[in-house]
């Protein structure tokens, strides 16, 4: 199977444009590929290295060329070196040889079995286990497949490591992962920060919605004449809805009933006589009638209902003390 290269050099290019770390990964996926050593799409693509090498792998599946157990000298192996009086740890090569040959010994042989025997251990990447495994098949009677994967992975020794990562505590067992401890998640949590939108949202749907649902279903109550709805204005239809009312007061009058704003001292309704025109003549709230609802249920500002029932004013004026308490909440 043949891999497109198209893909790289697209990968390549927008990486680039982005000055992403990852440009490093294609710049090396283009290099090995130009110089032959990479097979895109085979099962062993990188030139040499066998099949149950771990390999670096861009997105898509490139391979880089680069083995994850493999690359510079991690601090465990450099404290280790240390210990052992070996100082030349400019040669990756040589030191890798020596790590692995040491635990091959019988002091490295003991640290892997009390690493077994106490768990503390890591392993980032498979190869990183082939030395515990050995030991264990070694110290559990089985000898000979000890021997038959120790000759497979001998002729890497120089160049992977074979050995775990050292740990101070020992690994839990169970179902669950550990993914970050406790003061991490604390520190984690402190970060986030609530979004306004969401903060506004939440509010429309649990507080201003749940109102004004309430208070069309009591306005529609008022609703006994099919031919008379209710009609609504706010306070800047005031000065409006006045002057066309007395146009035509002499056709028609009715008494109207005003809610106080938020900025009203006593928080009861106050009764007002004017005269006003019909602004909608269906039996059910109109887009026309609910807009200037919504916006005085938003902004606090008062609206005036006409054809009220003198009844359920006070019904009205418990509704307009709610709206302001849960607006300041």
């Amino acid at each position: 199977m043949m891999a497109n290269m198209g893909y790289a050099y697209a990968q390549l290019a927008k990486n680039a444009a982005k000055g992403n770390k990852s440009v490093l990964k294609w710049e090396q996926v283009m290099q090995e590929h130009a110089l032959g050593h990479l097979s895109v799409g085979s099962r062993e693509p990188v030139q040499g290295t066998p099949a149950w090498v771990t390999l670096e792998v861009a997105n898509g599946g490139f391979a880089t060329g680069g083995l994850l157990a493999g690359g510079d000298l991690q601090q465990h192996e450099i404290d280790l070196l240390n210990e052992l009086g070996d100082k030349n740890t400019s040669d990756v090569q040589h030191c890798r040889l020596v790590l692995n040959q040491y635990f091959l010994s019988g002091p490295g042989m003991s640290i892997l079995e009390d690493m077994l025997e106490k768990g503390t251990y890591e392993i980032a990447v498979p190869e990183e286990a082939a030395l515990l495994s050995i030991c264990w098949m070694m110290s559990h009677g089985h000898e000979d497949d000890a021997r038959s994967v120790l000759d497979v992975i001998s002729p890497w020794f120089s160049r992977l490591r074979f050995y775990p990562v050292p740990s101070p505590r020992p690994l839990s067992s169970g179902a669950l992962v550990n993914v970050a401890n406790v003061g991490e998640v604390v520190a984690n949590l402190s970060l986030v920060k609530v979004s306004q939108a969401l903060l506004t949202l939440s509010h429309a749907l649990g507080v201003t919605m749940p109102l004004y649902d309430k208070l069309v279903a009591l306005v529609m109550a008022t609703s006994d004449d099919p031919d008379h709805p209710p009609t609504f204005s706010t306070s800047n239809d005031t000065s409006s809805s006045s002057s066309s009312s007395s146009s035509s007061s002499s056709s028609s009058s009715s008494s109207t009933s005003t809610l106080p704003s938020s900025s009203s001292s006593d928080g009861h309704a106050n009764d007002q006589t004017s005269s006003s025109s019909a602004t909608s003549t269906s039996s059910s709230l109109s887009p026309a009638v609910q807009q200037p609802l919504r916006r005085s249920i938003e902004g606090g500002s008062p609206f005036t209902i006409t054809t009220i029932s003198p009844e359920l004013k006070g019904r009205f004026a418990s509704i307009q003390k709610e709206v302001e308490r849960k607006g300041k909440t």
